[in-house]
C-alpha cells in the first residue's frame, strides 16, 4: 500500500493546455471583430453597380440689369391743325366732291353756310334750292365749323340727297346713302387730309320738327330743330364731325324731304399717322 504522506509532484500540462486554449479563444476573437469590421466598411460603401449621384452643377454666371438711361422714345401723332373742309371723300361708295361738276359762278367744293342762311331759311340747314349740287359747311355751329386733329369742335357738312324734280339729275350726295358704319371717309383742308370713319348712321332725324327747347309746352318760334338739338348746336364732340343727308322718304325723287340721314365720323388718328388716306 502507498503511504498517503508520500510527496507527489503537481502536474503542469493541463495549466498549459488551458492557457493555450484562453490564447486561442482570443485570437478567434480578434479575427472575428477584424471580419465584422471589415464587413461593416464593405457595406457602408457603394457598390460598383450602384449610381453615385453627381455633384450639383455650379450655378450658372448672372449678368445683372441695367436700368435704361432714358425711356424709349415714342412718335408723337401727326397733329392737323383745324381749318374749314374744303373738299370730302367717301372712297367705298366712288364718292369725291373734287370730282363734281359745279354750278355756274362757284368756285369751291364746299361753301359756307352763314347766319345769313340761317336769317333766311328761319334756322333751319337747308342747301340753296333748288340747286342740289352744292355741299355746304356750316360756320353758325360752335367753333366756327373747322375740322382738324386740334378741333375742338364739331363740323356740321350738308348736302342734298335725290333731284328736286324728274329732270334733274341725281342731287350732290345722293351717293351717300349707300354709305355703311364703319366705312372710311377724309376731310380735305388746306393743311392736310383728314382720314375719319363712319362710327354711326343716324337716320331718325325729322327735318322741320321743332322740339320744346324752351319748356313752356308748346312749339313756338323760340323752340329748336331737331337737328340743331341733337348735332348742330349740341355740346362739341372732339374728334366728330357730321355729315348731313337730305333725305326724301316718300318716293326717292320728287317727295317732301321729311328726314335727314346724319353720318357721324371720328377722326382716324391711326391712318393719319400712317398716311393712309
Amino acid at each position: 500500500m502507498e503511504d498517503p504522506n508520500t510527496h507527489h509532484p503537481i502536474p503542469t500540462r493541463p495549466i498549459k493546455q488551458k492557457f493555450r486554449l484562453i490564447h486561442l479563444v482570443l485570437i478567434m476573437t480578434a479575427i472575428v471583430v477584424a471580419a465584422a469590421i471589415g464587413v461593416i466598411t464593405i457595406l457602408s460603401q457603394p457598390s460598383s453597380w450602384e449610381q453615385v449621384a453627381a455633384p450639383p452643377a455650379p450655378e450658372p454666371s448672372r449678368v445683372p440689369f441695367e436700368q435704361p438711361s432714358s425711356a424709349p422714345t415714342t412718335v408723337p401723332d401727326i397733329v392737323i391743325e383745324a381749318d374749314v373742309p374744303i373738299g370730302l371723300e367717301f372712297p367705298s361708295v366712288g364718292f369725291n366732291s373734287a370730282n363734281l361738276n359745279l354750278p355756274a359762278g362757284q368756285t369751291e367744293q364746299i361753301i359756307p353756310w352763314t347766319e345769313l342762311d340761317n336769317k333766311a331759311t328761319g334756322g333751319a340747314l337747308v342747301p340753296p334750292v333748288p340747286d342740289t349740287t352744292t355741299i355746304v359747311n356750316d360756320t353758325t355751329v360752335p367753333g366756327g365749323g373747322v375740322i382738324g386733329t386740334d378741333a375742338q369742335s364739331s363740323a356740321t357738312i350738308a348736302g342734298h340727297t335725290s333731284p328736286y324734280d324728274g329732270r334733274a339729275e341725281s342731287a350732290v350726295f345722293q351717293p351717300l346713302m349707300e354709305v355703311k358704319e364703319g366705312d372710311p371717309a377724309v376731310a380735305v383742308t388746306k393743311n392736310g387730309r383728314v382720314c375719319a370713319t363712319v362710327v354711326k348712321i343716324d337716320s331718325t332725324v325729322r327735318k322741320y320738327a321743332q322740339l320744346d327747347t324752351n319748356g313752356n309746352g308748346v312749339i313756338d318760334e323760340l323752340d329748336e330743330y331737331e337737328i340743331n338739338v341733337k348735332y348742330r348746336y349740341a355740346p362739341p364732340v372732339e374728334d366728330v364731325f357730321y355729315v348731313v343727308l337730305c333725305n326724301r322718304l316718300n318716293n326717292g325723287y320728287t317727295g317732301p324731304t321729311t328726314n335727314l340721314r346724319v353720318l357721324v365720323l371720328e377722326i382716324n388718328q391711326g391712318a393719319i399717322n400712317a398716311g393712309s388716306c
